[in-house]
């Protein structure tokens, strides 16, 4: 994506106070996410793609963003959108309390602007708690599941 169309997007999200985007075309892939007053604070280019932009989103959070990991490890969400738990309305959810999930495990979909995004674990264990209702809607860094 060239500088002009990103800036046309920048200046769009500041207009309709939209705190989080992610955009895919054929010249590449473009995450921004934005502070309440409206003030980009991240974005990836091409070369990299969407994991790399969630794992740059996820190092500029602060300590005060940071989940509290005194009783457990916690998969967060990686984006703004709506919670659910399985592929399907009639499906079995991806995982259940007390069942194990490994690293790369699919755990949930997150919707976000009429994309269906499969949300992987990036660690294993046994899943203590579910922390979302299927449906729900979730903000960024949002703690989704507790795994011990």
């Amino acid at each position: 994506m060239d500088l002009k169309r990103i800036r046309e997007i920048v200046r769009l999200i500041k207009k309709e106070e939209i705190a989080e985007i992610e955009l895919e075309d054929d010249e590449g892939y473009i995450h921004i996410s934005t502070q309440p007053a409206g003030v980009p604070v991240s974005y990836q280019m091409p070369s990299a793609g969407p994991a790399a932009a969630s794992n740059i989103v996820n190092e500029e959070k602060s300590p005060a963003t940071q989940p509290d990991t005194s009783s457990g490890k916690f998969i967060t969400s990686p984006m703004v959108g709506t919670f659910y738990a399985a592929p399907t309305p009639d499906a079995e959810p991806y995982v259940s309390i007390g069942e194990s999930v490994k690293s790369g495990q699919t755990v949930c979909i997150i919707e976000a602007m009429k994309v269906m995004n499969e949300i992987k674990s990036d660690i294993s264990g046994v899943v203590k708690n579910i922390l979302v209702e299927n449906g729900q809607p979730i903000e960024f860094g949002q703690e989704l599941f507790e795994i011990v």
